[in-house]
């Protein structure tokens, strides 16, 4: 129900050369994490918000807004390893049942209240932090410098008074410069290679296609 209320509120993406580069990102850290990758129901949605929402059944929901935001592939990849993790560490429901409770999730109408509140409200400063190392640990094990989710964070919560309007991934996880120097910290000690997932062509690809919607 809660796919279906935002199928309906904005258009999905299903043009393949936006949706196959990021189902390699997807696939290399699936498999990299002995993540089960036919589990994961990927969508690209058309909207210039900057958002990736992870909802219930494992679903994974990325906002052409955010590609548009993302400077490599490795900010792109940071922020889908911490959706992922939202998944995997079971985030989404107990987001869900902790603010609507179990009784509203099993109403006939909590399709659109769950989505404003998976869309529009913060998981917990614990959540979150779990999220983000987890995310951490995925990207190490497939190769993918980690560094990416902490340059996003960064960077956008440089450019936010600017474009808060837009930053909706910023309102909806509570970010700041604080996280980004955590990850960066946690990095300190551990020794990681960054073999990518994508060419340059590729990478270059996806970002040409993602601005023609």
């Amino acid at each position: 129900m809660i796919w279906e209320n935002m199928e309906r509120t904005f258009g999905e993406i299903e043009d393949d050369s936006v949706i196959a580069p990021i189902d390699s990102i997807l696939t290399r850290i699936c498999a990299a994490n002995y993540i089960d990758r036919d589990r994961i129901k990927l969508h690209v949605v058309e909207s210039n918000l900057v958002n990736a929402v992870a909802l219930p059944d494992d679903y994974m929901i990325v906002f052409q807004g955010l590609i548009e935001k993302c400077n490599k592939e490795e900010e792109l990849a940071g922020v889908i390893g911490h959706e992922l993790a939202h998944l995997q560490l079971n985030h989404i429901m107990k987001k869900l049942i902790r603010e609507i409770g179990i009784s509203a999730l099993t109403s006939a109408s909590s399709g659109s209240e769950a989505l404003k509140t998976l869309t529009s409200t913060a998981f917990s400063r614990e959540l979150e932090s779990e999220a983000d190392l987890k995310s951490v640990d995925y990207l190490i094990n497939a190769d993918i410098n980690p560094e990416g989710l902490a340059d996003f964070m960064y960077i956008m919560t440089e450019l936010e008074p600017d474009f808060v309007d837009y930053f909706q991934w910023i309102s909806s996880h509570p970010t700041s410069e604080d996280r980004s120097e955590t990850i960066l910290e946690y990095l300190e000690d551990l020794d990681y290679e960054d073999k990518g997932v994508l060419t340059d062509k590729e990478w270059e690809g996806l970002k040409k296609a993602i601005a023609n919607y």
